[in-house]
């Protein structure tokens, strides 16, 4: 993954959160990607995202992420919100 495609993800991560899509989510993955939250005690496989951002959606319906940072290197990229 390149610098470029690291940040056209994190971009497209935040654009699907913020209209709470969970299936955009999930096409941004790989099917052998996880998602590392500190809301599950588990990694999230792709297939999981609209489930989880409809529960996140049904629990706190204002809850707002806000980009703070971001980093890559390969094929993984850290979100800081």
């Amino acid at each position: 993954m390149t610098e470029d495609d690291a940040e056209l993800f994190v971009h497209s991560f935040e654009a699907a959160w913020a209209e709470r899509d969970g299936n955009a989510m999930q096409a941004l993955w790989r099917p052998e990607g996880k998602l590392f939250t500190p809301i599950v005690d588990r990694p999230v496989s792709p297939h999981e995202l609209p489930k989880l951002v409809a529960l996140q959606t049904q629990i706190a319906p204002d809850l707002s992420w806000h980009l703070v940072a971001w980093a890559a290197r390969g094929d993984v990229v850290y979100i800081e919100w």
